[in-house]
Order: C-alpha cells, then structure tokens, then sequence
C-alpha cells in the first residue's frame, strides 16, 4: 500500500510540475526494479497499435477507391441506378470535396475525445456509409455515402497522425508513420482487385469489414498516453488501475513519459 501512494505521489508531480525523471530515479524513488527489455518486445506493442490505427486508413482507402470501380457499372446500359453526366461528375469528386470540413473539426474532436476514441467512432459513419452503398436503389443515397466517407476520412487525419506519434519510440516512428501512405494506397488497391472479381453492391458489403474489424482491434489498443497526461485526474486513475503494467513500465507508455 505504500509503495502505491510512492507511485502516486511520484506521478503527480510529474504531471503536474512537468518533471521527466529518469529510469533510474524513477527506480529510486518509487522502489520498482527495471528487468531488461529487448527491443522486440518492445517494439511489438508500437508495431500493433500502429497497425489497428493502420486498419482505418485502409478504410478511408478504400472508400477512395470506390468510386473507379462503381462508376464504369454507373455508366453501362444495363445499370442499376439511372445517372446523367453531371451526377457522374459529383460522384467522382464528392468525397473529397468534404475531406477538408471533416479535417477542420478533426483537431478539436480528438483532443476532446482522445485519439483512440475519436478513431473507434469514425468506424461507425463508414460501417453506415457501406451499408447505403450496398442498398442505395437511386443517386441520393450515393451522394450521401460519399458524403459520410468524405467528411469521416477528414474526420479521422488529426487521431492517425497524433496517435503514432504519441505511441511510438523515437528510433520506430519514422518506419511506422510511413505506413499510413501505405494503407491508403493498399484500402484503394483492394477496391481494384475487389472490382475486378464482383459487382460493387458486392464489395461494399465485403468492404464493411473493413470498420467492423479496425473498431475491435481498437478495442485492444491503449489510448495515448500524452493525450492521458493532459487529463490529469483520469490519467491517475488509468494508471492506479493498471497498477501491475506500471510496474513492468509498458513500453510504449515508460518511451511517451521519459523521453
């Protein structure tokens, strides 16, 4: 019971005077034997936080990448869905054109909410978008699925770009921030593969495990432990009841704190 109040005590001051204490008077003060970690240990945990945040990008790509594959079905003349020239026009470009609005409360809602949160809530407007996808029976209900895509992947670039930051060691984040470019790309990649083998009510119906997936392995990831830091009370709180990771000194939460 003491050495908990230590610790306590000890991460109080750190938030609230700023202190970065090192490893070793961190030892000192609060009593807790430092066992040797090897890289790969703690790499691992970084590489999969970084993957389940991977997991929305390639959401966000592939809803990019939708609009090739279902426009060329749009434009025959057996299509399902009557459309002219002008609509053809605003389904190409509709998504990106609320890509900026969604970027500019990104910001604002990941530091209210959290990182982590904020990306566990963005799945469900693409988890709704693909489901309009696959019923939509007129241009409307496109229009309104790109429209959810669009402003959720805006939504969603603040969380992404903090999160890795924020969870990962120095000598990873270059290596693993390089892997949001990378999941855009395969999300779209996976909608030419996807188009090219069934129709697109098809791969929109394959394409909603895509959130469905990113929102339980979200599920199993911690939130950042900066974005923690700043909300002191609950911090405290986190870490009391994570009292036995405390003592192991997490990787990714020990790397975020004292460096």
């Amino acid at each position: 019971m003491t050495q908990m109040k230590n610790v306590e005590n000890t991460i109080e001051n750190i938030v609230s005077n700023g202190e970065k204490l090192t490893p070793v008077e961190l030892n000192g003060d609060v009593g807790i034997n430092l066992a040797p970690i090897s890289k790969y240990r703690e790499a691992l945990p970084q590489c999969c936080a970084v993957g389940a945040k991977n997991l929305v990008l390639i959401t966000f790509g592939s809803t990019l990448g939708f609009s090739t594959i279902l426009i060329p079905e749009l434009q025959s003349k057996n299509s399902e869905i009557p459309t002219t020239t002008e609509e053809i026009t605003w389904i190409s470009s509709l998504n990106l054109f609320l890509v900026p609005l969604g970027c500019f409360v990104s910001g604002p809602i990941s530091q209210y909410l959290g990182r982590k949160r904020t990306m566990m809530i963005a799945n469900i407007p693409f988890i709704m978008a693909w489901l309009t996808f696959h019923y939509s029976y007129n241009t409307t209900m496109l229009f309104i699925a790109l429209a959810l895509t669009g402003f959720t992947g805006g939504l969603i670039e603040a969380p992404v770009m903090t999160y890795v930051a924020e969870v990962t060691q120095p000598r990873l984040r270059g290596m693993l921030s390089a892997t949001s470019t990378m999941s855009v790309i395969l999300g779209v990649f996976t909608q030419m593969l996807g188009g090219s083998l069934a129709s697109w009510r098809t791969v929109a119906m394959i394409n909603l495990t895509y959130p469905l997936v990113c929102f339980i392995a979200l599920l199993m990831v911690p939130e950042s432990p900066h974005w923690l830091a700043g909300k002191t009370g609950f911090f405290l709180y986190y870490l009391l009841l994570n009292y036995s990771n405390l003592l192991k000194l997490d990787a990714a939460l020990y790397i975020c704190i004292y460096t």
